[in-house]
């Protein structure tokens, strides 16, 4: 049985306790109105006590529908994501590229310098260090899914593919994650041949658990190899690479050529 079906099924329990303890409170509150009528006192003790047990079932209830609800968003943010193998197939030399500008989110107006090398973990840029003096430490049970790149915001993250045709604007990098405190430095870096190209670095302001995502935008994405990393604090937590086969080029237009009759 998949994760995707045992979050169904708790989904379902979930409606099932809610319509029991509506039931429950609604009898036994029935139960108690109808004791204070009976005129002899055993009947009407009988009535109490059942009245009573069915509203402490409908706690009971209450209990167990609040317990289920932590489980099923526990159990929905950690929705395991469905991963392609990857291809074995050479990207076409689409000729050089003009190099990107460098697209820092929150404004620097440096130039980056590549911190990390193919060999070797990513390194937190020393820029991000620079930019916040105080660092939250993160939860050690703090986690990040894997990165997957698409054209489009969609959860739960279904990728276009670790190998794109080409690209333009906007692309994303979706992932989930868990025992995100608020106020945690997370940091994206989106990197080229192992040079910066976009870079995102904020304090943590969501959710403690879900689905996040990172972006990247470039009019038109050159042809090669590249590699988002995700840290949290200063430790770098999940990296993923992805292709683009062919540069995106700008439409131009072309003049054809017309002949003029002879006289």
């Amino acid at each position: 049985m998949d994760q995707q079906t045992i979050v169904q099924i708790i989904q379902a329990l979930i409606y099932v306790l809610v319509g029991g303890l509506i039931i429950a409170l609604y009898l036994g509150w029935r139960e108690l109105q109808l004791a204070n009528r009976i005129p002899f006192y055993q009947l009407r003790r009988q009535r109490v006590a059942r009245g009573w047990r069915l509203v402490l079932f409908g706690i009971l209830l209450i209990v167990f529908v609040v317990i289920m609800q932590i489980v099923n968003s526990r159990a929905v943010a950690m929705l395991p994501v469905e991963t392609l193998p990857s291809p074995s197939m050479t990207a076409p030399d689409a000729g050089t590229p003009d190099t990107p500008a460098i697209t820092v989110t929150d404004e620097f107006t440096v130039t980056l310098e590549p911190t990390v090398t193919p060999s070797g973990p990513p390194t937190l840029p020393e820029i991000i260090r620079d930019q916040f003096d105080d660092i939250v430490t993160p939860d050690p049970r703090a986690a990040v899914g894997l990165i997957h790149v698409a054209k489009d915001v969609i959860y739960p993250a279904y990728p276009d593919d670790e190998v794109l045709e080409s690209a333009e604007g906007l692309l994303y990098g979706l992932f989930n994650y868990d025992y995100l405190d608020e106020g945690v430095l997370w940091t994206a870096v989106w990197m080229k041949d192992w040079e910066i190209i976009c870079m995102e670095s904020n304090p943590w302001e969501g959710e403690y658990g879900g689905w996040g995502y990172t972006e990247c935008e470039m009019a038109q994405w050159p042809a090669g190899s590249y590699v988002i990393h995700i840290f949290l604090g200063e430790e770098w937590k999940v990296s993923t690479q992805f292709t683009i086969l062919e540069s995106a080029q700008a439409p131009t237009d072309s003049a054809t050529p017309t002949s003029s009759p002879s006289p």
